[in-house]
């Protein structure tokens, strides 16, 4: 599924299985995922990494892209940002969760 979105949303092709699933590694099977609002929603969210070496060029081509599955209403411009400035970067509740849990699971060794 993650792999299908990151395809739809970002017009980027991987192959599924080199997803890691970070919730899994973080909270095994005690939770269905990441629960963006808990209390007021059951909602949860599964938050993945996926890392690979990418030359400059294609990077510079993927800058402001327009991604996305125009006929269901969504127009995504892609905005390519250095890793390390992912939180001042993107205020995304997402992105933020992902990164706690990419940076803490590397911490522990984990990653």
């Amino acid at each position: 599924m993650a792999a299908t979105e990151l395809q739809e949303e970002c017009d980027l092709s991987i192959d599924a299985e080199a997803l890691i699933d970070l919730t899994e590694l973080a909270y095994g099977g005690k939770w269905p995922g990441m629960f963006p609002s808990p209390g007021g929603s059951d909602e949860f969210l599964r938050l993945f990494l996926f890392q690979t070496k990418c030359e400059r060029e294609k990077l510079e081509a993927m800058k402001e892209k327009v991604c996305g599955l125009v006929d269901h209403g969504e127009v995504i411009t892609l905005t390519i940002i250095p890793f390390a400035d992912l939180w001042k970067e993107a205020p995304d509740a997402k992105a933020l969760s992902a990164l706690a849990l990419y940076n803490n699971l590397k911490a522990a060794g984990k990653l």
